[in-house]
This record gives structure tokens, sequence and C-alpha cells, in this order.
């Protein structure tokens, strides 16, 4: 089993808390500062979607700058067209209490997208349970990769997603904490996503600038719920 490397202080986290702003905003859940300094530390994150001897976990945590890392070499299908979250596949980062970040997330793995002519499989991140940059206003999710019958169809693959987080100034506590979770799913009960030899890599750089004339609106609370069937029309 591989023990998980520890950094800072333990802390609590509270409830979340949305705002909407010209760029898009995710708000995240208060965090309580550390009881020797009154620094806002991260807190544990919760259990994974995968046991813990499955997840390979690193980060590098400066002022303002963080990367977060997840990683496995444990093998998962997907089947069935309702949105999965995926092993090892979920980080947390934490913002100080009236700041706002760029977050960026990259995702490779090795996968296979088994099934029928004309079927797909998909894949989000969300930041707090809302869709990171580019999201699919149609409820259209990116095609990962289209089905195919071969059952030896093994490629990398890999996707990036981005957007900017934000610690309201009237936080209750000095930061606030954010779950970063990457899901899958297919378009039908007869395609099958299998998945292995991944890493999920976010990282967070301070006060973000940004092109008002091409920013993306801002996404508001609960516009895409965690569960639900990914829909798409069939590729030809």
């Amino acid at each position: 089993m591989f023990g998980r490397l520890l950094a800072g202080h333990a802390l609590t986290t509270v409830c979340a808390v949305l705002v909407a702003v010209p760029f898009s905003l995710f708000p995240g859940a208060p965090a309580r500062a550390s009881a020797e300094d009154g620094d806002p530390t991260p807190s544990p994150p919760p259990p994974a979607a995968a046991p813990a001897d499955r997840c390979w976990r690193f980060w590098t945590r400066h002022a303002g700058h963080q990367i977060e890392t997840s990683a496995t070499g444990h093998a998962q299908t997907v089947k069935g067209n309702e949105w999965t979250d995926l092993d090892c596949g979920r980080v947390h980062v934490h913002l100080r209490r009236g700041e706002q970040s760029m977050i960026t997330v990259w995702v490779n793995a090795e996968i296979r997208c088994k099934g029928p002519a004309g079927g797909w499989c998909g894949a989000r991140v969300l930041a707090n349970g809302v869709e990171l940059h580019p999201g699919a206003p149609d409820d259209t999710p990116f095609a990962w990769d289209h089905a195919q019958p071969d059952d030896h169809r093994y490629h990398a693959a890999s996707m990036i997603r981005t957007g900017v987080l934000a610690c309201p100034r009237d936080t209750p506590g000095p930061a606030c904490d954010f779950t970063v979770q990457l899901q899958a799913g297919t378009n039908a009960v007869a395609t099958a996503l299998w998945y292995d030899d991944a890493t999920l890599r976010a990282e967070l750089w301070p006060r973000p600038e940004k092109d008002a004339r091409r920013t993306p609106p801002a996404i508001p609370r609960d516009s895409r719920p965690r569960s639900g069937a990914p829909r798409k029309p069939a590729r030809t």
C-alpha cells in the first residue's frame, strides 16, 4: 500500500456558497484556520472514489500556486448512460478568502470505448459540482472517444478543462475548499468505457486575467446535475 504525502494542518470544511460574476466563478466551502498560526490550510480529503491503495497522490502548495495530482494503475469500466465518478479522479484545491484563481485540469488515461457503431463515451470535470469549461450548453457532453466493437482498441486519451474559482470575501472562514471530480458516461447501455493508467492534475494560479470579449458566461448553480444520462446524437 502506498502512503499519502501529508502537508499542512488538519481543518474542517463547512457549507458552500455560490456566486455569479462576469467570468465563470466556482465558489468553495469555507475552511477553518490552523490553531497554531491562524493561516488557512488544506483540509483532509474525504474518501476517494477508489480504495486508498489504488491511488497515488502528490501535491505542491505555495503562496497562491497549487498543484494537486492523483494517479491510478487499476482499471475501471463504466457502462450505461449515467455519469460515474472515476477511480482516483478526485483532488482538492484551496483558496484564501477574497481570492480568485484560474484552474486548469489535465487528464490522461488509457481507454477503450467498446460498443455498436454510433455509440460514444463522454467525460467531464466538475468543480464543486459545476462543469468546468468548455461545458456543453445543450447538454451534449465532450465525446472522449467513439465506440467500436473491437476488444483490443486500447489507446491514450487526454482532455483539458479550465475555469476560475472564487472564495467570496464574506466567507465565514479564512479560506475555501474545492472538490475537483472527473466523471465519465456513455450514450447507451450497450456501450462501455474501459479506463486505466490514469492521471489527473489540477493547477491553480492566482489573480486571473481575462478577455471580456471571449469569456464564457457564468455557470449558474445546479445547471449541471452530477447524475443523469449524457445525451448526444449518434455520430456517423
